[in-house]
């Protein structure tokens, strides 16, 4: 583990997992800490405060770097801030909560990432183990930061990790399940290469006999990772661990028998991402001994989460679904699949990072029955454009319309959608600027359902 005591600490970026890097570096005696933060609005608690010498924010945020011994990076901020200090002054030891923890505890983690999935993957994974009896601590990129579950003993630590916390790792967990790969957080790396390489850092420091789980299907994936030292096992396809089969989910056990889990109707996770992220699941775990009727149990009981294909209710006929973690076109795909003929409107649009909406336009047109599409900017006039570019747009009798705020959107839904109908939610787009995050565009498009509910004459029937 790199060595704190005695040193002159840098905390680089202070959100949750900066906080948790402070009482990391506390804990382990550091000499010296201080806190930089681009926010001028940097908030210390007070025991915070006690424990750092001084701060650094504003435009002045990156300029003291060369004054530490060790600069614990937060994932958000983006390693080309740091190409400077790297080059010129090697001696700095530049590192992060996460790699800390997987130094010490890799070889009991099961790691996740993907584009999409994660946190629903990493979540069933961790109730599964923990029906199964084992103790079990979960966090990452989502619950508790992993430097905080250095504290907490267990027998199977669960590691959500994003491709922000995985970019500058050189440690990879003992079981690296890596979900699927399209084009996201460009801004932030670059490049999608850039991306695509920071993922694969999940399974790029494995050891002979760690285990890398795959799609079979993944091309690039199995690309990125071809060189990897982990044992590859492969998810989706009966040849593989995890596969589905006469409308059932089945795994393969180390010794080569099949075991069938459960009916794919019976689960409360539905349409075809979630039954990816659940064969996925059954491959992550194919090694230990859990009796297929555990699994069964745990994965037919586990509810969504929050903003991921969740029914927010019916009003007046129409239901109205929260899909708002959808960030990428694949995502808002995924989920008028999910839903098919029923949805009638879908709400799309956001921050614009650059991305190909073409395969959107061409399911909405080719393989929908929707017919209003409302859309968020910037991305909206993009979405628009590959809309009515696509040869059978005239044909389709689509009304495309522009908000610039929830209340307008869903009030607007709710005139032009069809009772029986679903109106669904799924931006192909991140939030900002309109929303802080998808989490809170989430909340605000149910506080705006649920006040349709309340309006006179409103009739509510889930």
């Amino acid at each position: 583990m790199i060595e704190l005591k005695g040193k002159r600490v840098l905390i680089l970026g202070f959100g949750v997992e900066g906080r948790a890097n402070l009482r990391f570096a506390v804990k382990q005696g550091a000499k010296e800490i201080a806190v930089a933060e681009q926010s001028v609005d940097l908030i210390l608690e007070p025991a915070e405060s006690a424990a750092v010498k001084e701060t650094h924010t504003g435009d002045s945020w990156l300029s003291q770097l060369d004054r530490y011994d060790v600069i614990l990076r937060s994932p958000g901020v983006p390693l080309r801030h740091l190409d400077k200090i790297r080059r010129d002054h090697p001696e700095i030891t530049i590192t992060s909560g996460t790699d800390i923890f997987l130094s010490l505890r890799g070889d009991k983690t099961i790691g996740i990432t993907g584009t999409k999935g994660k946190s629903t993957t990493s979540s069933l994974i961790y109730s599964v183990l923990a029906a199964a009896g084992y103790n079990v601590k979960f966090g990452g990129n989502i619950g508790l930061a992993a430097v905080s579950l250095l504290e907490e003993p267990a027998d199977i630590y669960v590691l959500e990790l994003s491709s922000y916390q995985l970019a500058d790792i050189t440690h990879s967990p003992s079981t690296a399940l890596f979900l699927n790969l399209f084009p996201e957080h460009l801004d932030h790396h670059g490049d999608f290469e850039s991306y695509g390489s920071a993922k694969a850092n999940i399974s790029r420091f494995q050891k002979s006999g760690n285990r890398l789980i795959v799609p079979h299907d993944f091309t690039a994936i199995n690309s990125l990772t071809k060189s990897h030292l982990g044992d590859r096992i492969t998810w989706g396809d009966p040849r593989g661990s995890s596969w589905i089969e006469d409308n059932s989910y089945y795994y393969r056990d180390p010794s080569g028998t099949a075991h069938r889990v459960c009916n794919v109707e019976s689960t409360i996770l539905k349409g075809p991402g979630n039954q990816r992220n659940i064969q996925a699941v059954l491959a992550a775990l194919s090694h230990l001994k859990i009796a297929p009727e555990t699994l069964a149990r745990a994965i037919t009981t586990f509810k969504p989460l929050p903003h991921r294909l969740e029914n927010v209710g019916t009003i007046d006929g129409i239901t109205f679904i929260n899909d708002s973690i959808s960030t990428v076109p694949e995502a808002a795909i995924n989920a008028l699949e999910t839903f098919g003929t029923d949805v009638k409107t879908v709400i799309l649009g956001g921050y614009d990072r650059g991305v190909c909406f073409n395969s959107l336009a061409s399911y909405l047109i080719a393989k929908t029955e929707v017919s209003n599409i409302i859309l968020f900017p910037p991305s909206g006039a993009r979405i628009a454009q590959a809309l009515r570019e696509h040869s059978n747009f005239a044909a389709r009798e689509i009304r495309i319309s522009n908000v610039e705020n929830m209340k307008d959107a869903v009030s607007l839904a709710h005139k032009t959608t069809p009772a029986g109908a679903v109106c669904l939610l799924s931006p192909a787009s991140p939030s900002f600027p309109i929303f802080k995050n998808f989490e809170q565009r989430g909340l605000v498009f149910r506080k705006e359902v649920l006040a349709l509910s309340e309006q006179p004459g409103a009739v509510r029937t889930d």
